[in-house]
Parts: C-alpha cells; structure tokens; sequence
C-alpha cells in the first residue's frame, strides 16, 4: 500500500492536473492598463510570471484553482503574463528582475514592488494577498472595468449604462472628477464603464457607436439581449454642465420608455 501511494504521489508531482493557465483567478491580460486600473482604485497588483511549466501547471490546478485564493487575489488587480519566450514581457521581466517562472509578485498602487509571494500552498497564498488588501483597500471609482460587469450591475438595480471611451493616455482620476462635475447628481443614475479605445474607422468600438472624437460618453440600455445604443456624446473643452445634464436626461427618459421584451 505505502509503495502505491508513493508512486502516485510520484506521478501527481510529474504531470499536476490541466488546468487553464492561471487556473480559475479572474486575471487582467494587459499589464499597461490594468497597472493603471491599480493606481486608479489605489489597489494593490498582483503579477503572475508563468511559462507555462510544471511548477506553474501546478500552481494553476491547485492554488489558483482554490476557492480561497481565489477570493484573496480578486481584492487585488491580478494579472496574468505568460513568458512562453524571452522575448515575451521581457520589459517587465527586467523591471522586476524576474528569473524564473513561477514568479508572484505583489506591487503597491505606484507599480513599486512590496515583496515577492514564496508560498505555493493555498492558505498561505491566500494570507499574503489578503495582507496586501489590507495595507491597499482601494478607494470608490465611477468606473467598472468591463462591459459584461457594469451590463450585469445595471440590470440588477435597473439603470443604463454609459460607457466612457478614451484613449490609453487618459487619466481616469481626473476623467471621473470632469464627468462627476459635468453631470451633476444625473451621474449616480447610470452605472458607469471605461473603455480604451481609438479614433481610428478600424476601431470596433468606434463603428459600433459611433463617436467622432474621444473621449466619448455612449449611452446603452442593458434590458435587451444585446445591449442597446440609445446615443452618444463626445467630451469637449466647450461643453457646458447644462449640455451634458441635458444629454443624460435625454438618455434616462429614453430607458424608461423602451419598450422591452
């Protein structure tokens, strides 16, 4: 018995269970915005370096696939690089001085590194990133950070949606204080998301609602099974409260009178 139980324990350690890279954590794929996305909510980061290996396979299927772990890692903004060659996410991988691979890194809301996760056993994962939730606990933003997350959010409490689309230079601090102050006591009414976004005509965002400049505020009605475009608006320098109130006003009006399905 003892002979079968080491030769299994032998054939977990060579071949840990398949999982999706990063098991189940929700992880950010782009480092630049979800970076900025950490300074914004005054959120800890926390980056995992993964080639993909064994140690990292079993990271995947095990911790991070780990009910616990999982809830710990999304207090923290946790990203997901995968280092398949030396080429990929080198910049970083220089900037922190990562060597190997499994590396988890727990940065402070400036990107400044506050100390690098040893643990590998879940509970022990899981109390070091709570630890760093606890030092950085974040602050209220305006902004959900996905469509499917403000779309799932206003329908429960029965709101639209607008969508603020802007470039990837944009300082979103300063973006919620402009809108916040544009549009008055109108702003709670919505629930908000921010999206990057170009002016280029290739820009899937740009064909699908029609903004002529950036940033813009598109407005959708989150009832129908394909979230409907009820108008749009680009942010000037010109543009007034009362202009801005009243496009918002004009939004709300037109979700209550939807008819929907």
């Amino acid at each position: 018995m003892k002979t079968l139980l080491i030769l299994a324990l032998v054939v977990f350690l060579q071949d840990p269970p398949t999982a999706p890279v990063g098991g189940k954590v929700t992880w950010r794929r782009d480092p630049s915005v979800a970076l900025k996305r950490a300074r914004l909510e005054q959120r800890a980061a926390l980056l995992y370096f993964t080639d993909g290996g064994l140690a990292c396979r079993a990271l995947d299927a095990g911790p991070f696939s780990d009910n616990g772990v999982i809830a710990s890692a999304g207090k923290l903004i946790a990203v997901l690089l995968e280092c398949s060659d030396e080429k990929a996410n080198v910049e970083l991988r220089k900037q922190y001085a990562v060597t190997g691979f499994p590396t988890l890194l727990v940065l402070d809301p400036d990107g400044k590194s506050i100390g690098e996760v040893g643990a590998r056993e879940g509970p022990a994962i899981a109390a070091e990133l709570d630890k760093a939730s606890k030092r950085f606990p974040g602050r209220a933003v305006l902004w959900h950070s996905s469509l499917e997350e403000a779309v799932a959010r206003a329908k429960d409490e029965k709101k639209p949606v607008a969508i603020y689309f802007h470039d990837d230079k944009d300082d979103l601090a300063d973006a919620q204080d402009r809108i916040t102050k544009l549009g008055g006591s109108r702003v709670d009414k919505f629930v908000w998301v921010e999206i990057v976004a170009t002016n280029e005509a290739t820009d899937a965002n740009k064909t699908t609602y029609e903004f002529y400049g950036l940033p813009a505020v598109a407005y959708v009605d989150p009832r129908f099974e394909k979230p409907k475009r009820m108008g749009v608006f680009e942010i000037t320098s010109k543009l007034k409260s009362k202009d801005v109130q009243d496009k918002l006003d004009a939004a709300l009006k037109k979700y209550k009178d939807a008819k929907v399905k």
